[in-house]
């Protein structure tokens, strides 16, 4: 019997080792790569209503910001409904809803972008109703004695009427002589308006020596009787009417329009 020398042998055995362990490994199953989960899409509809009437609102804009992508946003129809398509991205998400309207409070919540957990309907609430603040009004002034029914306030500038003592029994008694009573009325269309609008200047002025509208250091022609001015509103819009009387006396009426 022929025999293998002792090296042959142990080399011959370690072949046989090492195939044995290559079988027994590849008769391991293999163990699959996990698939990512993706959350189906979706539509979302939502409904937005005046919280103290429940009426709906139209063109109220309905915003969902997701952190790190582009905003979704939808507009409510006549029926105040918004519909806003949610991609596969977005499901999942959390989120931050904005739902904004004219003469409404601003809506916000924070969300997460899964079905049948957004909220249906958002009820708004109404913005406090604004008080305007009073304005200057001009009104007619009348000076001297009335002779109609005033239909404003009237300021009266009494007048001296010289009269005379009768030095003796028989001498007659002088007529007083009359003074022409002055009328001043200043009046604008309107005294609250935007930039660059026209606004027209009325007056009526009788018994006077001459009357002047000054405006923007410029001055108007003298006169009696009744004239308007329109001009343009800047920011400085102050507008006074300078009378001198008979007697050389100088009154003034200011009128003062607002600029928004």
């Amino acid at each position: 019997m022929t025999k293998w020398p002792q090296q042959l042998r142990l080399t011959t055995l370690i072949v046989i080792l090492a195939s044995a362990a290559s079988l027994a490994v590849g008769c391991l199953p293999s163990t699959p790569t996990p698939l990512p989960i993706l959350i189906p899409k979706f539509s979302y509809q939502v409904r937005v209503q005046a919280g103290d009437t429940g009426y709906t609102i139209q063109e109220a804009v309905v915003t969902i910001e997701v952190e790190g992508q582009a905003p979704l946003d939808g507009i409510t129809d006549s029926n105040g409904v918004a519909r806003i398509f949610i991609s596969s991205p977005h499901a999942g998400q959390p989120g931050f809803l904005i739902v904004e309207a004219k003469e409404y409070k601003r809506y916000t919540q924070n969300i997460d972008l899964i079905m049948d957990t957004l909220p249906d309907v958002v009820l708004l609430e109404r913005l406090p109703a604004v008080t305007p603040t009073p304005t200057f009004t001009s009104v007619p002034i009348h000076i001297g004695p009335s002779t109609e029914a005033p239909t404003s306030t009237l300021t009266t500038i009494a007048t001296n009427t010289p009269t005379s003592t009768p030095a003796a029994t028989n001498t007659p008694t002088l007529t007083p002589t009359s003074t022409p009573s002055c009328i001043l009325e200043f009046r604008a269309d309107k005294t609250v308006v935007n930039p660059g609008e026209l606004v027209t200047l009325r007056w009526r002025v009788e018994n006077v020596q001459a009357v002047y509208l000054d405006w923007k250091g410029g001055a108007g022609a003298p006169g009696t009787g009744q004239d308007t001015r329109r001009m343009w509103e800047t920011t400085d819009p102050d507008h006074t009417l300078r009378v001198v009387l008979k007697n050389g006396e100088t009154i003034t009426r200011t009128i003062t329009i607002t600029v928004r």
